[in-house]
Formats: structure tokens, sequence, C-alpha cells
């Protein structure tokens, strides 16, 4: 039987910032930013940055919406260093596969807590909150890495 004791995080020296291929600004609660995000191949790449140190682990919520605004896609999951471990400044780039992207008009996009489903407040820059909490992106007139 074992039973987990601590985390530890071990701080290596921190890569230099990448930049997406489409910048945004939306801030979320508990000291977590929307950088922007690139598509590539059929996959997403969302960038994150620590404005603060998140105190829980949230989970990342992804829709991929068709031209009705129906949801198509989904891909909900962890980023790849849980949020509660990030230090003010980290930046972090969360890859993924979202069914039916290729075909999406728009993705939606947040944080919860997975225990509660509760999702953290989103503002967009001016201050004015994102409807649902979820920072919509339409998409189109994107760059991609077929037209960069």
């Amino acid at each position: 039987m074992s039973a987990p004791i601590a985390q530890i995080k071990v701080r290596a020296a921190r890569p230099p910032d990448a930049q997406p291929d489409n910048a945004l600004a939306a801030q979320f609660s508990d000291g977590i930013n929307l950088e922007g995000y690139s598509i590539c191949r059929g996959t997403l790449s969302i960038f994150w940055r620590a404005t603060g140190t998140p105190h829980k682990t949230y989970t990342v919520f992804i829709h991929a919406l068709g031209k009705d605004g129906q949801m198509i896609g989904q891909s909900d999951g962890m980023p790849p260093t849980p949020t509660d471990l990030w230090d003010s400044g980290d930046q972090t780039i969360d890859v993924r596969q979202v069914d039916h992207l290729q075909d999406a008009a728009a993705l939606e996009l947040g944080l919860y807590e997975a225990g509660s489903g509760q999702r953290l407040s989103a503002q967009q820059p001016d201050g004015a909150p994102w409807p649902d909490n979820a920072v919509r992106i339409p998409l189109g007139a994107q760059k991609t890495c077929a037209n960069q």
C-alpha cells in the first residue's frame, strides 16, 4: 500500500517565451491569462501565462462550434503542468487534439474546477466579462502554420 505525502516542484531554468500565431488577451481569475493560440495540422496550441500563483488545479475546456453555433467537438483536460504548480510569470503551452477542429467556425475555451464544474471568471481586455466565462474565438481569418 502507498499514499502520497506531498508534491515536490523542481524548477529548471525558465525557457524563452514562445509567441502564439494568434494573439489574444483574456484574463481569468486566480492569476491566469490566455495569451493566444496557434493551429497547425489540426492541432490547437493554447498559450497560458500565470500572472499570479493559481491556488487550485483547473481543467481546460475547449468547444469546437459549427456554423450554427452548436458544439461539434470538445476537449477537456489538464494542462501539461497542473495550474496549482504554476508560478507568476510562467508560460504554459497546452497542445491538444480537438474533435472536428478542421470543421469548426469558432472555438470556446476556458477553465473550471473539476469537482464542482465551476468556471473561472473570464474578462476581455476592456474588463467586460466573456459570456458564460468562455473566450469565444471565431475561426477562418486566423493564422495557421500553412499561411505563416
